[in-house]
């Protein structure tokens, strides 16, 4: 390979040189390697246009026609538009070739190209394209009547048809194919229709007859030996079988398809090496060629340029990083100080909640004291009442006592209630203004959970005057029948 590549370089034959090229390029073609490929292709077409070969017009003609087509399967993978743009050049030559040479020649590359446009359209999912030259092919052919062609095309026609929706001519065209194979005894082309109709079924749902030709595939690779059909055909299966709901089987032919996978990888790992092996020598081929001081010149401004920016990105990444990692940091330290002032006002909240309630009982218990003190008081006094003694002063003195423990018993029974509420009278007053001060006072006892019985006890008055208290209480202050009064008063 050396050899050539230098060879093709020195020689001064310009035909020599051309044939080196179109060699080469061949070469690295079929090894996958494209891109060098089309290098040499390339070189190979500048080399017709400065036209120091001497070829005859109709030859040099023919030879751009077999450069373009070759141009356009290098370009099919990266730039299919490019592919068919050379596809198309080719054509026009073959235009100005007619009549000027054979028929046959004309014929079979037109019929060639245009498939070939065809099946790129149909990789770019443009089928109304990919239709109209299929069936260009499909006319020129009809004069050479060339019956491995047609069932290609029907086979094309089939597919393109599926895909723009048309089932019915679809399976037309998978039938007319699937004939002429058995009229050739095309055993490989069959399998390849079978796998096609079994792609058809399945995609329509009919998930047995689409099995019943993955199965007819199969059998047909195994007798030609076409793996990569093969493979196709069993990953279907796979699919077919688990939506039939066969999981076993699906499983066993997934593994079968994984070992026939790996099998096609053993040989496109040969076809790689040899495709890296030839690169590798070109590439040394390339370096031994002397560099202009220019190239290197920019070469080293390139690199250099790409590690300052390569530099220049880390400390920016760097930089990025470290900030987003403290402001995280900062959230989650202002997260838990929000916690612990949480927790901390929740605690706050729980003590005052409990000394609340404490002192509730305590307001409680000191108004059953002074209760019960009253209770003793009034005893003593009835019994003072019902002593022997008369008399005006006697009687001053027990009005005077009654009205203290009155008096007394309100005045330490609020003093109270206001140590705990000290909002309750401010905030009952905003509200309701127009209670009277005995009214407040009722609220009061209200507001500490005292019955009617306890209340008339302290107030001196008849439970029947306190319960009709209440009532016109619950009216002033505009409450319903059923809500409760005292719920209501803990409220404020």
């Amino acid at each position: 390979m050396n050899a050539a590549l230098t060879y093709s370089e020195n020689v001064d034959d310009a035909a020599v040189r051309y044939s080196s090229y179109v060699k080469i390029g061949l070469l690295f073609s079929q090894s996958g390697n494209y891109s060098t490929a089309l290098t040499y292709f390339f070189k190979a077409v500048d080399l017709l246009d400065e036209n120091k070969m001497n070829f005859p017009e109709i030859e040099r003609k023919k030879k751009y026609i077999s450069l373009y087509s070759e141009l356009a399967k290098c370009f099919r993978m990266s730039d299919p538009q490019k592919g068919i743009f050379y596809f198309r050049k080719s054509l026009v030559i073959l235009d100005e070739l007619q009549n000027k040479c054979d028929e046959a020649y004309l014929l079979n590359s037109t019929i060639d190209i245009n498939n070939s446009i065809g099946v790129q359209y149909l990789e770019l999912n443009n089928m109304d394209s990919a239709e109209i030259y299929f069936k260009k092919s499909w006319e020129k052919n009809k004069k050479l009547n060339d019956k491995t062609v047609d069932q290609i095309l029907y086979n094309n026609l089939a597919i393109t048809s599926f895909e723009k929706g048309e089932k019915d001519k679809s399976l037309d065209y998978f039938m007319k194919s699937a004939e002429l194979c058995r009229e050739m005894k095309d055993t490989a082309q069959l399998a390849n229709v079978f796998l096609n109709m079994g792609e058809y079924y399945s995609r329509l749902g009919n998930w047995q007859q689409s099995l019943d030709y993955c199965e007819q595939s199969l059998r047909l690779t195994k007798e030609k030996k076409a793996p990569i059909v093969e493979y196709k055909a069993m990953l279907l299966k796979t699919f077919v079988y688990e939506n039939l709901g066969d999981y076993e089987k699906a499983y066993a032919c997934l593994k079968l398809s994984d070992a026939l996978g790996d099998s096609l990888k053993g040989s496109e790992k040969v076809r790689d090496a040899i495709s890296l092996e030839m690169k590798y020598k070109y590439d040394k081929y390339k370096k031994n060629q002397e560099l202009v001081l220019q190239e290197q010149r920019q070469q080293t401004f390139i690199y250099l340029l790409i590690a300052v920016v390569i530099i220049i990105g880390l400390l920016l990444l760097y930089f990025v990083l470290r900030n987003n990692y403290n402001v995280a940091q900062k959230k989650l330290m202002e997260q838990d100080l929000l916690r612990l002032k949480a927790e901390n006002l929740e605690l706050d909240n729980e003590r005052l909640k409990k000394d609340l309630e404490f002192k509730e009982k305590e307001v409680n218990l000191h108004a059953q004291y002074l209760l019960k003190k009253k209770e003793v008081i009034s005893d003593t006094l009835q019994q003072v009442e019902n002593s022997e003694k008369e008399g005006k002063v006697i009687e001053e003195i027990l009005s005077e006592v009654k009205k203290n423990i009155e008096v007394t018993t309100m005045n330490e029974l609020e003093i109270l209630l206001q140590s705990i509420h000290e909002s309750f009278y401010e905030n009952l007053y905003k509200k309701h203004p127009a209670l009277t001060a005995n009214e407040r006072r009722l609220c009061t006892f209200i507001r500490l959970n005292l019955s009617s019985k306890d209340i008339s006890a302290i107030l001196g008055l008849q439970v029947k005057s306190v319960e009709m208290a209440r009532s016109r209480l619950r009216s002033k202050l505009g409450l319903k029948r059923e809500d409760n009064l005292s719920a209501y008063l803990q409220e404020f």
